[in-house]
């Protein structure tokens, strides 16, 4: 469980910081879009964080208690603040699905941003609804599309070899 869940949070801070990055490459083209989709899929990221975090120490609480109280505990926390943050990991989605349509904008081809905007909201289905299977593909949808906005992102921001000044020469 341990290891599950460190594994949890550092693919949780990869996303925060791919989000991140994709923003801001998306910002020049697409500054609304970029902005608003950093913010939505950062903040639906926390809840995630935060869900992860208190299901992880529920069971280490509960532990000391009696079958009893331990159900108790454990239905409360579910029921309160676990339920109340649930529906914001779904901000997240649409969040990713926002910088889909941005990469869009900035020259991806339009399959790919159909299948980040789709991948990312069918995930986000998938865990709500907990069919294992949606995930799976949906992550998958949303890796084949990220691969070419990437790709197109990242030569549109490379400078060319021609563009770079010549080097200066010393003349003695």
């Amino acid at each position: 469980m341990i290891t599950g869940m460190t594994l949890s949070i550092i693919a949780l801070v990869l996303l925060i910081a791919g989000t991140l990055w994709l923003a801001l490459a998306l910002a020049p083209r697409a500054p609304r879009l970029a902005v608003a989709g950093a913010v939505l899929g950062v903040f639906g990221a926390l809840a995630v964080l935060f869900q992860n975090s208190v299901a992880a120490a529920t069971p280490a609480i509960a532990s000391g208690l009696g079958h009893a109280q331990a159900t108790a505990m454990l239905e409360r926390v579910h029921s309160g603040a676990i339920a109340a943050v649930e529906p914001l990991a779904l901000l997240g989605d649409i969040g990713i699905a926002l910088l889909g349509i941005a990469a869009l904008t900035a020259g991806a081809p339009r399959w790919a941003a159909a299948a980040i905007a789709a991948g990312a909201l069918g995930e986000g289905a998938g865990f709500a609804t907990s069919t294992k299977a949606l995930v799976v593909i949906s992550f998958a949808v949303l890796f084949a599309g990220f691969l070419p906005a990437v790709r197109t992102l990242r030569t549109a921001t490379r400078p060319h070899p021609a563009a770079e000044p010549a080097p200066a020469i010393a003349v003695s």
